[in-house]
């Protein structure tokens, strides 16, 4: 029960769980934001909203092992530098339409 308690007394590991904690509260509600978009702005059906959600989740179950061997083998702090700089590259992309005023409709379900 000491190491426990020791862990939470340790600066580097407080701070790698508020940067992770903040990190997947930012996913999460990105995710959430996303769905009410699509469901509620763009009126879109529930095979739509759920066809948003399966785009969502799909990645992550096809690659996530693949990516998580090759993880292993990669320095951690420079992958985690750069997935996070990925992803802040790559949020304005996913932001375009909003920006614009386009309410695109990108799914193989709209007739």
């Amino acid at each position: 029960m000491a190491e426990v308690h020791g862990l939470w007394r340790n600066r580097q590991f407080l701070l790698l769980s508020a940067a992770q904690l903040c990190s997947n509260l930012g996913d999460w509600l990105f995710s959430l934001a996303l769905f009410v978009l699509i469901g509620l702005r763009w009126h879109g059906t529930p095979l739509e909203v759920g066809f948003a959600i399966v785009c969502n989740v799909l990645p992550v179950m096809l690659l996530g092992p693949i990516a998580g061997a090759l993880a292993d083998r990669a320095p951690r702090k420079a992958l985690m530098l750069l997935s996070n700089v990925l992803c802040a590259l790559l949020l304005p992309r996913s932001l375009g339409p909003m920006r614009f005023g386009r309410s695109t409709r990108c799914s193989p379900c709209s007739g």
